[in-house]
């Protein structure tokens, strides 16, 4: 008897949440159709504004999920601090670069620093009053007006310091476009206690050392988009125009004019020159010969 009541206790169960999952399908559809009818009933003003308040409320919930997102790698990288890894060194020092770096800037409400720019790199260790410390240099950028109003990109630096017993991790030193800016530069350096003019001269070899770095990939890329333009000949010789290769997409090859205006062309369409040299990836040669006769001092 005992096992009895026990069966038609469990099936007391079942039939009381199968009913309130019946219950729950009905309220949804009735509100699901009084929803749709409501919009049937509307004006296109009325439905204007609906759909203004409902892609509001979109935007809303997306940002409080970008909230909790920051609010999660906060954690984490707090979590990580005793043993700093690249990406929390990348976060912290992107971080402290928005606080320190920004006082610096001429327009400090204007910078913007953008978080795909961030890299660290692990720095050798130092010792002070008797305790070690690890040290990350994080580097980045930063847009922002210059003093005549127009945006420009610079280059930061952030020296920190991570305490090996207590796992603080805080700046040490920050620099902005190869000037000291905040912090002592002596962090800055290879062996990390040197005076401070050793340190700005190794800071200066490696941001002259990253300028021409990037102005060799500026102008990798200027001959690239060079390399594009040419005369393109369909395989009768009854039409050819002068226009910018700009990709290949399902067997159609899209060429860009001087105004700016497209068209998309079959690739079977254009001669065999012009297929070989897509084919080949002949913009990257002509680049090639391009850049040689381009004067390789930065500017």
């Amino acid at each position: 008897m005992p096992e009895q009541k026990k069966n038609f206790g469990c099936l007391g169960c079942v039939g009381v949440l199968s009913l309130i999952g019946f219950l729950m399908v009905v309220v949804l559809v009735g509100a699901f159709r009084a929803d749709r009818d409501r919009l049937a009933a509307m004006t296109p003003e009325e439905r204007a504004e609906y759909e203004a308040e409902r892609e509001a409320e979109k935007q809303m919930r997306a940002q409080r999920r970008e909230e909790a997102r920051e609010a999660e790698e906060r954690e984490e990288a707090a979590r990580k601090a005793k043993g700093l890894g690249e990406s929390a060194a990348s976060y912290a020092g992107h971080r402290a670069a928005e606080r320190i770096v920004r006082d610096a800037l001429r327009a400090p409400s204007t910078g913007k620093f953008p978080r795909d720019t961030v890299s660290a790199r692990r720095m050798s260790d130092i010792e002070e009053d008797g305790k070690a410390f690890h040290r990350w240099r994080v580097t980045g950028s930063v847009d922002a007006q210059n003093a005549f109003g127009a945006m420009i990109r610079s280059d930061w630096l952030v020296i920190l310091v991570n305490d090996t017993e207590d796992g603080d991790v805080f700046p040490v030193a920050a620099a902005l476009d190869n000037q000291l800016v905040w912090g002592d530069a002596k962090y800055a350096t290879a062996s990390g206690m040197t005076s401070a003019e050793e340190a700005m001269a190794e800071m200066q070899q490696r941001a002259e050392a990253q300028r021409h770095e990037r102005e060799a990939e500026r102008q990798r890329r200027e001959a690239i988009e060079k390399a594009k333009w040419r005369t393109w000949t369909t395989a009768d010789d009854r039409f050819s125009v002068e226009a910018q290769f700009s990709g290949v997409i399902a067997g159609e090859v899209r060429l860009t004019r001087r105004d700016g205006s497209t068209s998309q062309v079959d690739l079977d369409v254009l001669c065999d020159e012009d297929r070989k040299w897509i084919e080949d990836r002949g913009w990257e040669r002509d680049a090639e010969e391009i850049q040689k006769t381009i004067d390789p001092t930065p500017q």
